[in-house]
């Protein structure tokens, strides 16, 4: 068989397929250029440019040169394809999502009601400042509250009397702790020593003298003034102390403490020809007590109070020969009612009463209660309270 023979028929898809060592030189041309290409690339992101210049250099290359045209065409794409592919992996990697851990829950914040306010600060801490002085302790202080005392007041026995005997009454007072039996002891001496509701008939015997302190202990009450009482007669001392110590111990409540006095002026003359070298007690014999005090008290109503109209009650103390109070209502000095009562008990002793009396109209009133000397019918003892009706 001749060699033309065994050519004759053959298509290109018949020639033999070269595998192995016989690709090697195509290998290391390929590698070759994509070497030289890749040397070439700066990797950034341009691979929209990249990519129209591939397509124009194909363009060119093929209307320039048929030769280049044919041995390129295939290299180009590949080697773009392939650059895009390490750019886009470059771009990847440097954008990719970092790993983050969850975010934590936030805490959250009960607000409490607080008695001082708050700034919060930008580090969600509070700055707090008080708007009210506090005491040691840090706490608010405690508002004074309005309490009605007893204060005793020195005044004449009756009207034109010269004998001075001590007349109680319940007054309102600001006291910051109620419960401080010293805080209650000095806001009744406060007004004791200031000598009286204005219009009332009392004596002022410790003109200029201010409470300093008052301590109460279990078996005392200390009381410090600024100074003593001075111009008195041992007679009006004597109404002065007994003033100062039944308003104690009235305001104390604890009995008959006794009651010790220091002078701030460093003076040992405490009223009269009484000093402070030693303690000082109420009486306790009836007739003491009848000596000291005005026979007649009136409880209610109190000095200038306002009562609805109608009829009044009027409630005191008395320890009067046989019990018997009288009693008279004058409205602009003019009696326009009159009556008697009794007590619980007679002189010495004393007792409670108390009258009612027809209604009254709008207006203001006094009312005293009185006794009568059994001798010549005079008044031997009185007391006066001036009230309102609306």
């Amino acid at each position: 068989m001749s060699t033309d023979d065994r050519n004759e028929g053959r298509r290109p898809e018949d020639d033999t397929v070269v595998i192995g060592a016989g690709l090697q030189p195509v290998e290391e041309t390929l590698r070759g250029e994509l070497h030289r290409e890749a040397g070439s690339i700066r990797p950034h992101d341009r691979l929209d440019s990249i990519l129209a210049e591939a397509h124009g250099s194909q363009l060119t290359d093929a209307a320039t040169d048929p030769v280049e045209s044919g041995r390129h065409r295939w290299l180009l794409p590949v080697a773009a394809a392939a650059l895009a592919a390490v750019i886009a992996g470059g771009v990847w990697v440097a954008n990719r999502p970092t790993s983050t851990a969850p975010p934590a829950a936030s805490p959250t914040t009960t607000s409490q009601p607080s008695a001082t306010s708050g700034t919060a600060t930008s580090s969600g801490t509070e700055t707090m400042s008080t708007s009210a002085s506090t005491t040691g302790s840090g706490s608010a202080p405690v508002p004074a509250q309005t309490v009605s005392l007893p204060v005793y007041y020195a005044g004449p026995r009756t009207d034109g009397s010269t004998q001075l005997v001590l007349f109680r009454e319940f007054g309102p007072a600001q006291v910051a702790a109620p419960g401080d039996a010293g805080a209650k002891a000095t806001a009744a001496l406060e007004q004791a020593v200031a000598g009286g509701p204005s219009g009332a008939a009392y004596q002022p015997l410790w003109q200029g003298v201010q409470v300093e302190q008052v301590t109460v202990k279990a078996d005392r009450i200390d009381v410090s003034l600024s100074t003593g009482a001075r111009g008195l007669d041992a007679g009006q001392g004597q109404v002065a102390v007994d003033q100062l110590v039944w308003t104690a111990q009235a305001a104390v409540g604890k009995g008959n403490l006794p009651v010790h006095f220091t002078l701030a002026d460093g003076s040992t003359a405490l009223a009269g020809d009484l000093t402070t070298d030693k303690a000082y007690t109420r009486p306790t014999d009836e007739m003491a007590v009848w000596e000291v005090l005005s026979p007649l008290w009136i409880d209610s109503p109190s000095r200038g109070e306002v009562v609805p109209a109608g009829a009044v009650t009027v409630t005191g103390v008395a320890s009067t020969n046989e019990a018997n109070v009288q009693w008279k209502i004058a409205k602009s000095g003019t009696t326009i009612a009159t009556g008697h009562t009794t007590a619980a008990v007679s002189a010495p002793a004393r007792g409670a009463y108390s009258f009612t009396t027809d209604p009254l109209p709008a207006g203001d009133y006094v009312v005293t209660v009185f006794e009568t000397s059994m001798k010549d019918g005079s008044v031997s003892a009185m007391a006066t309270r001036p009230f309102t009706v609306k």
